[in-house]
């Protein structure tokens, strides 16, 4: 004969346990995935961020690299814009160093400005009415000044002011 001291279960008390244990064992595994998943995650996001950063940094590089060669495209066809300027208008000195070699004493040339097709409109202030007489006649009897158009005569101050216009030969 057997004695049994333990308390009888039925077999819903031990079929209930072991679904709750599965259960639990269930949830727990649960959980762990998901930590898991979690975690890797975690390590996905940063090496994501890492490739991220990295590729904003030689971006920002070569956005400085390509300001660079934009600025010198820029520059480049500004110096062409003014090559190409420069080889429309002749040189001034030549121009100015004949003006200026004509004028009578104490006198100057305060405004050349060039008009174009050899025309230059000009300013001179010269000391009294002689002068601008004889600069006038130096101008009009010289070989290369073609013409010679006087606009004003004024005087300002015991300064006479003549404002021209002359047209130079080449």
């Amino acid at each position: 004969m057997q004695i049994n001291l333990l308390p009888y279960q039925p077999a819903s008390v031990t079929y209930r346990t072991i679904g709750l244990s599965s259960l639990a064992g269930l949830l727990l595994l649960g959980n762990l995935l998901g930590i898991v998943n979690w975690v890797q995650y975690s390590i996905q996001q940063k090496e994501a961020q890492s490739i991220l950063d990295t590729q904003n940094a030689s971006l920002s590089k070569l956005q400085e690299k390509a300001a660079k060669v934009q600025k010198m495209q820029d520059l480049d066809r500004q110096a062409q814009a003014l090559e190409k300027w420069a080889a429309k208008h002749p040189v001034f000195q030549e121009e100015l160093q004949l003006l200026s070699s004509l004028l009578p004493t104490a006198s100057y040339l305060t405004m050349a400005r060039y008009n174009g097709t050899a025309v230059y409109d000009l300013q001179a202030e010269l000391p009294d009415m002689e002068s601008v007489a004889t600069y006038l006649h130096e101008l009009r009897n010289h070989q290369r000044i073609a013409a010679v158009r006087v606009k004003s005569a004024t005087r300002q101050n015991s300064i006479q002011k003549l404002e021209f216009q002359v047209t130079i030969s080449r």
